[in-house]
C-alpha cells in the first residue's frame, strides 16, 4: 500500500510540476493543495492502520474521507478491499471497477479482475420489472421455474444475462433479453400489446364455427387471433352455410354475428285407399288419384281430403316431417248402405200404404156418417164406428211405421271414412321411402 501511495504521490508531483511550468505560479492555490494532500495522507494512513487491525468499517470511512479530499486510484482499490471484508460484494465490485478505469499496472489489473470475478459469484442485484398493464406474471429463463413475481416486481438476481417473459391475460406475451449488472440501473419496463380477439355468435343454437383451419367448435366462440385476415365458416344441418372474411387490426376486439337462413325442408306423402281412383287434395289443391305414391311437400301441417262420388269424404290434418314419408291408408265408406236403403224403401212403402188406406177408410167413414144422418139405423151406426176405428188404427200404424223407418235408416247408416297414418323413415339420401309399419 505504501508503495502505491508513493507511486501516486510521484505521479501527482509530476503533474503539478508540468502544470506549474505551463502557467504562472499561484502561491495560495499551491499551499491549499498541499494542505489537502497532507490531510488526505493522514486519513489514508489511519485507514491503513484500521484495516490492518481488522476494523474494516473504520478503515472504509477513512479511505472515503481521503478520497473526498484528494482522489487517488489506489483509494478505490482499498475501498473495494474494505467492502469485500465487510461481505458487501456489490459495493466492492463498483469500487474495483473504478480502480480498473484508471489503467493500473498489469499485475494489479489481473489481480483486480480475478477479485471481481470472485465477487460476482456472490453478488445479488436488485432488479425491478414493471409492465402495462400491471399485475402481469414475470418468468425468468423460461416457465419451468414458475412465476417469479407480478408486476411491479422486485427481483434479486445474480449479475448476468436473463430472458425475461412477461404475460398478462388478454395481451400478447413479451420476451426480452436483459443484462443485469452491479452498479447499473436494473430497471426494465414491458409495454404489452393488447391481443386481438374474435367472437362469433349465431342466431341459431347448435351452429358449428371454424376460423381459418381450426377445428369447428360450438357457437358462440371467442378466440385469440393474430391481426390480419381471417376466414369464418358457420354451418348447421338444415341451414345454409355462411362464410365470411374479416380483417382484424392489432389489439382489436372484433365481434361477428351470423344470421343463418334455414334451408327448405321437405317430406313426402303417400296415399292409399280401398277404392281406386279417389281424388286426393292437399289444402284444396288436387295432387292426384289414389294411389298417390310420392308427393313432395315442405315441412309443416296440411289438411288432406280424399273424395269419390258415392263415398263419404275423408278429411284430416297431418304433419309432414323432414325427410320422412307420411303414409295414409284410407278406407272410404259409401254414403248409403244396402240394408239402410232396403229398410228406407220398405218402411216408406208400408207407411205410405197405411196412410193411404187410412185416408180411404176415413172417406168411407165420412160417407157412412152422412148416410146415417139421412137414415139413422143401427146398422149404419155400427158400420160407421167400425170404419172410424179402422181409419184411426191405420193412421196410428202408419205413424209408428214412419218413426221406425226413420230410426232404422239412421241406425243402419254406414261408418264414416277413416285412415291409418304411418310416418316411415326415408331410405337413401331423400330419394325413396317405404313404410316400415311402425307408428310414430
Amino acid at each position: 500500500m505504501r508503495g502505491l501511495w508513493l507511486i501516486a504521490s510521484l505521479l501527482l508531483a509530476l503533474a503539478c510540476s508540468r502544470a506549474a511550468s505551463a502557467q504562472a505560479p499561484n502561491p495560495r492555490s499551491s499551499a491549499a493543495q498541499r494542505k489537502l494532500e497532507r490531510a488526505a495522507k493522514r486519513r489514508f494512513q489511519r485507514g491503513t492502520r484500521a484495516y490492518n487491525a481488522g476494523r474494516y468499517r473504520e478503515a472504509l470511512l477513512h479511505y472515503r474521507a481521503a478520497a473526498a479530499l484528494v482522489w487517488r486510484p489506489s483509494l478505490a482499490y482499498n475501498i473495494g478491499l474494505c467492502h469485500d471484508k465487510l461481505s458487501e460484494p456489490n459495493q466492492a465490485i463498483i469500487a474495483l471497477r473504478r480502480y480498473l478505469k484508471s489503467r493500473p499496472p498489469k499485475i494489479w489489473a489481473v489481480r483486480t479482475r480475478r477479485m471481481i470475478r470472485r465477487l460476482l459469484r456472490s453478488a445479488r442485484v436488485a432488479v425491478r420489472v414493471t409492465s402495462f398493464p400491471s399485475g402481469a406474471a414475470v418468468y425468468v429463463d423460461g416457465k419451468a421455474k414458475g412465476v417469479r413475481g407480478r408486476t411491479p416486481a422486485n427481483l434479486l438476481l445474480k449479475p448476468g444475462s436473463y430472458l425475461v417473459l412477461v404475460e398478462a391475460a388478454g395481451h400478447e406475451p413479451l420476451k426480452k433479453r436483459v443484462r443485469v449488472d452491479v452498479g447499473e440501473r436494473n430497471y426494465f419496463d414491458f409495454q404489452l400489446k393488447r391481443q386481438s380477439s374474435l367472437k362469433v355468435a349465431t342466431s341459431t343454437p347448435g351452429a358449428m364455427v371454424s376460423v381459418d383451419d381450426a377445428p369447428a367448435t360450438l357457437a358462440p366462440v371467442r378466440l385469440v387471433v393474430r391481426p390480419g385476415r381471417h376466414r369464418i365458416a358457420v354451418r348447421r344441418e338444415g341451414y345454409y352455410a355462411v362464410t365470411r372474411v374479416v380483417v382484424i387490426a392489432p389489439g382489436e376486439q372484433s365481434t361477428v354475428f351470423v344470421d343463418l337462413r334455414p334451408r327448405p325442408r321437405y317430406g313426402y306423402l303417400r296415399v292409399k285407399s280401398d277404392v281406386v281412383g279417389a281424388t286426393v287434395r292437399v289444402e284444396g289443391e288436387e295432387v292426384g288419384e289414389t294411389p298417390v305414391r310420392r308427393y313432395r311437400l315442405r315441412v309443416g301441417t296440411y289438411r288432406v281430403f280424399v273424395t269419390k262420388k258415392g263415398y263419404q269424404t275423408w278429411e284430416r290434418r297431418i304433419a309432414i316431417v323432414s325427410r320422412q314419408m307420411t303414409v295414409l291408408h284410407v278406407r272410404l265408406s259409401r254414403r248409403t248402405s244396402r240394408r239402410q236403403l232396403a229398410w228406407f224403401v220398405g218402411g216408406t212403402v208400408v207407411t205410405g200404404l197405411l196412410l193411404v188406406s187410412g185416408v180411404a177408410m176415413t172417406l168411407t167413414a165420412v160417407n157412412t156418417r152422412n148416410a146415417y144422418e139421412d137414415l139413422p139405423t143401427a146398422k149404419l151406426r155400427r158400420q160407421g164406428r167400425s170404419l172410424a176405428f179402422a181409419a184411426d188404427a191405420l193412421f196410428a200404424f202408419g205413424l209408428v211405421t214412419g218413426v221406425l223407418t226413420a230410426f232404422l235408416t239412421w241406425r243402419l247408416r254406414p261408418a264414416p271414412s277413416r285412415a291409418d297414418v304411418v310416418v316411415s323413415p326415408m331410405l337413401g339420401p331423400g330419394l325413396a321411402g317405404v313404410s316400415a309399419g311402425g307408428r310414430f
